[in-house]
């Protein structure tokens, strides 16, 4: 009876996790193909009788994903997907085409024209939030004051903000894998970071509710 216990739990809860993958609207097109493959293997590997991915779960990952034919060019497949979830932080950017953002002296807001040139400003420089901005050619002068912030960032030795990107694997596979060395192999050049992508509020579900007239016969 506890054996019958313990796999109805795991059923359980491998049903929840997939559900919460389904719902999650920062998991989608190849970051969501990789982590049903990984959560499948880590079930075929569980009704064996084992705990753990083992060495071989990336050409299983492949093999389940695409299937036997081109593993090389699948495993970078795999690299490249994990390297794009490397929890980090990155700049605001900006809707559609990049406009410039100098303050206009005659009007409120943003001179909006097309910008010739883009950069990422550092807005605070004491905590190193920064945005990806646009100057026109009429505004290039501007760009000295995100100079001076970005030399007063440097000065307080260079504070990075907390992630704002990636670590969605990580959200929802946190016991698969050690996620750390994983998004070192796939991405050597950035260190992962801890947090990641705050989780984006689920677009809320929407019930149309039909009354019946009373049959008043």
């Amino acid at each position: 009876m506890d054996n019958v216990s313990t796999d109805l739990q795991t059923i359980l809860c491998r049903d929840e996790r997939r559900r919460g993958m389904l719902a999650d609207p920062d998991l989608t097109g190849d970051t969501l193909l990789l982590a049903f493959a990984l959560d499948e293997v880590l079930e075929i590997r569980c009704e064996q009788g084992k705990k753990h991915l083992g060495r071989m779960w990336i050409r299983e990952v492949t093999i389940l994903a695409y299937g036997p034919n081109s593993l090389a060019a699948q495993r970078s497949w795999v690299k490249r997907t994990i390297a794009d979830d490397v929890p980090r932080y990155e700049p605001q950017r900006g809707p559609g085409r990049a406009t410039c953002v100098a303050p206009m002296i005659r009007r409120d807001g943003p001179c909006g024209h097309s910008a010739t040139v883009r950069f990422f400003d550092i807005v605070d420089p004491e905590t190193g939030t920064s945005r990806w901005v646009g100057l026109c050619r009429r505004h290039r002068d501007q760009e000295r004051l995100s100079d001076a912030r970005r030399a007063a960032w440097v000065a307080n030795g260079k504070p990075t903000p907390p992630a704002n990107t990636g670590g969605v694997l990580r959200r929802h596979l946190s016991d698969v894998l050690d996620w750390n060395s994983v998004y070192r192999w796939a991405c050597p050049e950035r260190p992962p970071m801890e947090g990641g992508r705050a989780p984006t509020p689920r677009r809320p579900r929407l019930w149309l509710v039909r009354e019946e007239p009373f049959d008043n016969a």
